[in-house]
């Protein structure tokens, strides 16, 4: 063997260079580490972000459904609210068609006057029965008016004609302390008008209730057996106090209260304005 160094020990050379080859390779192991551990960091963070861009992307989805139902609550709700409100409209209309019809028959018959209304010269004893047609008795038109008392108990049209008192209107009568009213009421209006008050209605016994409830449109007439007119307790006018803006009418709301008798809030407005009870 010749003198020259193996090639393994050129390269390992003496202790000093083994150490410095070493340290250099501690220091790439240490960089590689470094890089092994940024690359790691580097997938989690990606991982992180993926994780997170998939969140909001579902949140942005549940937000875009929720957004879409929100949308078609809302026009739900609003197509709902057209639809009542065409109902509304729907029925003002046919209150206020059902109105004029009522207007319209009160003014025929307001044209016609007391004595045509009721008839001239003798007053009608009402049926107590509730039988159908006109099977009514007279009496003398100088038949004295009752002074008061309620009439005793009775079911409503069926008040016999003991309980009731005649008005001085012919034909027309009412409960006694309602009728005993009435006549102090009509004097009034008589001295203050110069005419007695047109009366187109009073007691109206229970086959006129269903008669009347029969032939009448919906809600323009009550219930048969529920009538205020069947206690003896009502009259419906004429003569232009059946007309809201009359004379007659405000003269009424300002002086028939003093006798026990009112145009009901239920029929203020124009609704029936020739409607008064008496509340004693």
């Amino acid at each position: 063997m010749d003198g020259s160094a193996h090639p393994a020990q050129a390269w390992l050379g003496g202790p000093e260079d083994l150490l410095e080859r070493g340290a250099y390779l501690t220091l790439l192991a240490g960089h590689r580490t470094a890089d092994l551990d940024r690359a790691e960091a580097a997938r989690v963070a990606a991982g992180t972000l993926a994780d997170l861009a998939e969140g909001a992307e579902r949140e942005r989805a549940e937000a875009a459904e929720e957004a879409a139902s929100a949308r078609a609550e809302a026009q739900a709700a609003l197509d709902a609210q057209e639809d009542r409100f065409g109902e509304l409209l729907d029925e003002q209309t046919r209150l206020e068609r059902l109105l004029a019809e009522r207007r319209a028959a009160w003014e025929v018959r307001a044209a016609r006057g007391p004595a045509e209304v009721a008839g001239a010269g003798e007053r009608a004893v009402p049926a107590a029965g509730a039988g159908g047609g006109d099977d009514r008795a007279r009496i003398a038109p100088d038949t004295p008016v009752c002074s008061g008392g309620d009439g005793g108990s009775h079911v409503n049209g069926r008040f016999p004609v003991s309980a009731l008192c005649p008005l001085p209107q012919a034909g027309e009568w009412l409960r006694p302390d309602a009728a005993a009213a009435f006549v102090a009421l009509d004097a009034a209006y008589r001295a203050r008008f110069g005419v007695p008050m047109c009366v187109a209605d009073s007691y109206r016994p229970y086959h006129e209730q269903v008669r009347l409830f029969q032939e009448m449109l919906p809600g323009m007439a009550a219930r048969p057996g529920t009538s205020q007119h069947g206690l003896g307790l009502a009259v419906d006018l004429c003569g232009g106090v059946h007309q809201p803006s009359s004379p007659q009418h405000a003269w009424m709301l300002a002086n028939a209260p003093g006798h026990g008798w009112i145009n009901p809030d239920w029929a203020r407005g124009g609704f029936e304005p020739w409607h008064w009870e008496f509340t004693g």
